[in-house]
């Protein structure tokens, strides 16, 4: 969002091919680059687009990676998974192929803020219909995805009152031979 309205604010709307590149920067060197202010922010959308890139990658982007692993039933986790990384990888190729199509349609900003209102709209569509997984089985996830049982969005956390009561060297009597060891 931040790009485009940068874009839109320094009246980038279309992104120039090689020829117009040398046109513009022998105008830019000849009226010293001072219009707009542009010299002063010539290092902003870089920092945008990289920082857009960061964020996606540390936190949607991962997203998908990390469900393939809980939402399908152990019988079809192995066929499923590739299958949605297919989709995933078909759909970025498709954003690529289509980005100077929409630029050329909607301008710089209007691209931008496209894929700024999809992101939003992702947004929402996961907040609404992911459930929390955190403290759930995968048998009960499994099950939610499957349509047989329904999550909330409740975390559920192991009580740490009983310190050791959900560890198995607790329950095997590892931890109180090797105190008594110890103690010797």
């Amino acid at each position: 969002m931040v790009a485009g309205t940068y874009a839109h604010i320094f009246h980038m709307t279309k992104i120039l091919n090689s020829t117009e590149v040398n046109v513009s920067i022998s105008n830019i060197s000849n009226s010293g680059m001072q219009e707009g202010g542009s010299e002063l922010h010539s290092w902003l959308p870089i920092v945008l687009i990289i920082s857009g890139a960061f964020f996606c990658h540390m936190g949607i982007r991962v997203l998908p990676w990390i469900l393939t692993g809980e939402i399908f039933p152990n019988e079809t986790r192995a066929i499923a998974s590739g299958v949605a990384a297919t989709s995933f990888y078909i759909f970025g190729f498709i954003c690529n192929k289509t980005f100077l199509s929409l630029v050329s349609a909607i301008t710089l900003p209007g691209t931008f803020w496209f894929y700024c209102s999809m992101s939003v709209i992702g947004l929402i569509v996961l907040y609404f219909v992911l459930p929390e997984t955190e403290g759930k089985s995968l048998q009960d996830i499994t099950d939610h995805f499957a349509g047989k049982l329904k999550l909330g969005n409740d975390v559920y956390k192991r009580s740490q009152s009983n310190s050791g009561a959900n560890n198995l060297a607790f329950d095997n009597g590892f931890y109180k031979s090797s105190k008594i060891e110890s103690r010797l």
